[in-house]
Protein backbone atom coordinates (compact mmCIF):
# COMPACT_ATOMS: atom_id res chain seq x y z
CA UNK A 1 0.00 0.00 0.00
CA UNK A 2 1.45 3.48 -1.15
CA UNK A 3 1.97 5.84 1.83
CA UNK A 4 -0.21 9.19 1.57
CA UNK A 5 0.86 12.17 2.00
CA UNK A 6 -0.52 14.52 4.74
CA UNK A 7 -2.40 16.60 2.12
CA UNK A 8 -3.32 13.15 0.55
CA UNK A 9 -4.57 11.64 3.74
CA UNK A 10 -6.46 14.65 4.50
CA UNK A 11 -8.26 14.43 0.99
CA UNK A 12 -8.98 10.85 1.81
CA UNK A 13 -10.44 11.01 4.87
CA UNK A 14 -12.81 14.09 4.40
CA UNK A 15 -14.27 12.34 1.21
CA UNK A 16 -13.70 8.58 1.88
CA UNK A 17 -16.31 6.54 4.16
CA UNK A 18 -15.14 6.17 7.66
CA UNK A 19 -16.76 6.35 10.61
CA UNK A 20 -14.30 8.39 12.48
CA UNK A 21 -10.60 9.83 12.62
CA UNK A 22 -10.19 5.73 14.48
CA UNK A 23 -11.80 3.59 11.73
CA UNK A 24 -9.42 5.90 8.98
CA UNK A 25 -6.24 4.85 11.69
CA UNK A 26 -6.88 1.46 11.19
CA UNK A 27 -7.39 1.10 8.09
CA UNK A 28 -4.39 2.94 6.53
CA UNK A 29 -2.33 1.70 9.18
CA UNK A 30 -1.89 4.87 11.35
CA UNK A 31 -1.01 5.88 14.61
CA UNK A 32 -4.12 6.82 15.70
CA UNK A 33 -2.65 9.31 18.53
CA UNK A 34 -0.55 10.74 15.80
CA UNK A 35 -3.69 11.35 13.53
CA UNK A 36 -5.83 12.61 16.05
CA UNK A 37 -3.46 15.32 17.04
CA UNK A 38 -2.35 16.50 13.47
CA UNK A 39 -6.33 16.06 12.17
CA UNK A 40 -7.22 18.16 15.34
CA UNK A 41 -4.62 21.04 13.61
CA UNK A 42 -5.94 21.03 10.39
CA UNK A 43 -9.69 20.96 11.32
CA UNK A 44 -10.08 17.35 9.04
CA UNK A 45 -13.20 16.47 10.83
CA UNK A 46 -14.85 20.10 10.44
CA UNK A 47 -14.22 20.12 6.89
CA UNK A 48 -15.67 15.99 6.56
CA UNK A 49 -18.52 17.63 8.24
CA UNK A 50 -18.52 20.86 5.90
CA UNK A 51 -18.10 18.05 2.79
CA UNK A 52 -21.09 16.03 3.94
CA UNK A 53 -23.13 18.86 4.21
CA UNK A 54 -22.38 20.17 0.31
CA UNK A 55 -22.80 16.50 -0.58
CA UNK A 56 -26.65 16.86 1.46
CA UNK A 57 -27.12 19.97 -0.10
CA UNK A 58 -26.61 18.88 -3.73
CA UNK A 59 -28.37 15.71 -3.36
CA UNK A 60 -31.45 17.88 -2.11
CA UNK A 61 -30.94 20.12 -4.64
CA UNK A 62 -30.90 17.35 -7.05
CA UNK A 63 -33.71 15.70 -5.82
CA UNK A 64 -35.97 19.00 -5.82
CA UNK A 65 -34.94 19.61 -9.74
CA UNK A 66 -36.03 16.00 -10.35
CA UNK A 67 -39.19 16.96 -8.65
CA UNK A 68 -40.21 19.63 -10.85
CA UNK A 69 -39.19 18.46 -13.95
CA UNK A 70 -41.34 15.29 -13.45
CA UNK A 71 -44.50 17.96 -12.05
CA UNK A 72 -43.47 19.80 -15.69
CA UNK A 73 -43.79 16.31 -17.39
CA UNK A 74 -46.72 15.34 -15.80
CA UNK A 75 -48.83 19.17 -15.94
CA UNK A 76 -47.67 18.88 -20.03
CA UNK A 77 -49.08 15.91 -20.43
CA UNK A 78 -52.43 16.57 -18.66
CA UNK A 79 -52.73 19.21 -20.73
CA UNK A 80 -51.96 17.76 -24.17
CA UNK A 81 -55.21 15.19 -22.77
CA UNK A 82 -57.30 18.20 -22.56
CA UNK A 83 -56.21 19.48 -25.84
CA UNK A 84 -57.50 16.08 -27.37
CA UNK A 85 -60.59 15.82 -25.35
CA UNK A 86 -61.07 19.70 -26.69
CA UNK A 87 -60.49 18.34 -30.16
CA UNK A 88 -63.29 15.42 -29.67
CA UNK A 89 -65.91 17.74 -27.88
CA UNK A 90 -65.83 19.80 -30.31
CA UNK A 91 -65.81 17.25 -33.37
CA UNK A 92 -68.70 15.68 -30.74
CA UNK A 93 -70.69 19.44 -31.16
CA UNK A 94 -71.11 19.47 -34.23
CA UNK A 95 -72.90 16.11 -34.76
CA UNK A 96 -75.00 16.79 -31.68
CA UNK A 97 -78.77 17.17 -32.32
CA UNK A 98 -80.30 16.89 -28.61
CA UNK A 99 -80.49 19.70 -26.36
CA UNK A 100 -79.97 17.34 -23.32
CA UNK A 101 -76.36 16.32 -25.49
CA UNK A 102 -75.75 19.95 -26.27
CA UNK A 103 -75.97 20.63 -22.43
CA UNK A 104 -73.98 17.84 -21.35
CA UNK A 105 -71.03 18.85 -23.89
CA UNK A 106 -71.04 21.92 -22.60
CA UNK A 107 -71.10 21.46 -19.10
CA UNK A 108 -67.82 19.04 -19.81
CA UNK A 109 -65.79 21.75 -22.10
CA UNK A 110 -66.25 24.19 -19.04
CA UNK A 111 -64.84 22.05 -16.56
CA UNK A 112 -61.79 21.16 -19.41
CA UNK A 113 -61.27 25.01 -19.44
CA UNK A 114 -61.18 25.12 -15.57
CA UNK A 115 -58.75 21.73 -15.29
CA UNK A 116 -56.71 24.15 -17.79
CA UNK A 117 -56.56 27.46 -15.84
CA UNK A 118 -55.69 25.72 -12.94
CA UNK A 119 -52.86 24.07 -14.56
CA UNK A 120 -51.42 27.03 -16.27
CA UNK A 121 -52.00 29.03 -13.32
CA UNK A 122 -51.18 26.81 -10.72
CA UNK A 123 -54.75 27.48 -8.69
CA UNK A 124 -54.37 24.85 -6.04
CA UNK A 125 -55.14 20.68 -6.50
CA UNK A 126 -52.84 18.15 -7.03
CA UNK A 127 -52.50 15.73 -9.90
CA UNK A 128 -54.65 13.52 -8.49
CA UNK A 129 -57.24 16.14 -8.46
CA UNK A 130 -56.70 16.86 -12.31
CA UNK A 131 -57.22 13.40 -13.14
CA UNK A 132 -60.43 13.07 -11.59
CA UNK A 133 -61.12 15.92 -12.91
CA UNK A 134 -60.58 14.65 -16.29
CA UNK A 135 -62.70 11.89 -15.43
CA UNK A 136 -65.48 13.69 -15.03
CA UNK A 137 -65.24 15.79 -18.35
CA UNK A 138 -64.89 12.17 -19.92
CA UNK A 139 -68.14 10.99 -17.65
CA UNK A 140 -69.89 13.98 -19.21
CA UNK A 141 -69.04 13.43 -22.67
CA UNK A 142 -70.07 10.69 -22.24
CA UNK A 143 -73.70 11.07 -20.92
CA UNK A 144 -73.83 13.44 -24.25
CA UNK A 145 -73.04 10.82 -26.59
CA UNK A 146 -75.84 8.74 -24.69
CA UNK A 147 -77.82 11.92 -24.88
CA UNK A 148 -77.64 12.56 -28.57
CA UNK A 149 -79.25 9.41 -29.34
Amino acid sequence: MKKLTKAEQKAEFITGDYKDLKDFAIKNNIEYTYLRRYAASENWIESKSEHIAQLVHKVVANDIENRVEDAKSRKNSTLEACDLIRKKGLQMIKSCNSEKGLNALASAMYRLNAIESELLHYQGGGDGDAKERLNEVIIAFQGAVDGSD
